[in-house]
């Protein structure tokens, strides 16, 4: 068992044939919809309640081909930025 989104999606893409968009919908809104709370969690959506996650990456296509990356640049819960990735300079 594993609490790794990514993973998961890259596990959807490889052996179940799905695309990343199906991947990516399968642990955001689908996930909220078996749970009976599409109406308030799942998608980005006036009143529904996010946690947001900002991601260096070209495009969404990306994620499942790529899970053992640290991605993250920003994460916003309940409205507010809990984490932001540091800044490396390289003088």
């Amino acid at each position: 068992m594993t609490e790794s989104l990514p993973l998961m999606m890259t596990m959807g893409c490889l052996f179940f044939r799905m695309t990343p968009r199906e991947a990516i919908q399968a642990v955001t809104v689908h996930a909220a919809r078996s749970m009976g709370k599409e109406e308030e969690i799942g998608s980005l959506d006036v009143e529904k309640k996010a946690d947001v996650v900002f991601l260096d990456i070209p495009n969404y296509r990306y994620l499942p081909y790529h899970f053992g990356v640290d991605h993250v640049e920003l994460v916003v819960k309940s409205g507010r930025v809990v984490y932001q990735k540091p800044v490396i300079n390289d003088q």
